[in-house]
């Protein structure tokens, strides 16, 4: 049997102000670092194989903390990195709205496929699904995958075999920890967006 412990990197400083943060390199807040330090105490006893990680300085970080705890190297797949959000880089959903009323709307509906200037959701999806294929074909006993809200998303959905235009139900809290099962190469989701080792943070 096999486990994937699904990761969101902790805190940063456009999540606590509900900004769009895609391909933009950002560290964690303070809070964001206390985060993944309580997530790597959750996982001090488990026994892990190997940790993956995005590209992404705030995915890395998180990575680290529970890399360090059982002397294990990342391995970097760009394919987990986050959407490109293009000119949404940096806004909220209201000014998104505001600026790109009918895309947004599309967009939300899962039927639009490009920010402008951005990534396009096919591509998105390919990437992502590409790199949860080498992490399961690579996998033995338990492995860590730290990425981001969108990855986290799409793998839910594959996994669940759901349509993408449930991509945005699907929530995904800072340091969250989802747990899949595999069975004969087959997943089963036993944890979603489970953050309680933060406590009352």
């Amino acid at each position: 049997m096999l486990w994937l412990f699904l990761i969101r990197h902790g805190e940063t400083q456009w999540n606590v102000e509900s900004k769009y943060l895609g391909s933009t390199d950002l560290g964690l807040t303070e809070r964001g670092k206390h985060q993944t330090l309580a997530l790597a105490r959750r996982l001090r006893g488990e026994s892990l194989n190997s940790i993956y990680s995005s590209s992404s300085k705030r995915a890395l970080t998180t990575a680290q903390a529970i890399a360090d705890i059982h002397g294990l190297e990342i391995k970097v797949l760009p394919q987990l990195n986050e959407i490109d959000y293009g000119k949404w880089e940096g806004l909220t959903y209201n000014e998104i709205n505001r600026d790109y009323p009918q895309f947004m709307e599309r967009w939300a509906a899962g039927e639009e496929g490009l920010p402008p200037g951005g990534e396009s959701l096919p591509s998105f999806k390919s990437r992502v699904s590409e790199g949860l294929q080498l992490v399961i074909e690579n996998m033995k006993g338990k492995v860590v995958m730290v990425t981001h809200a969108g990855p986290i998303r799409v793998i839910i959905c594959e996994i669940l075999g759901l349509d993408f235009s449930n991509f945005w139900k699907i929530k995904q809290d800072s340091a969250a920890l989802n747990v899949i099962d595999f069975y004969d190469g087959k997943g089963i989701i036993s944890l979603l967006n489970d953050t309680c080792h933060l406590g009352w943070d």
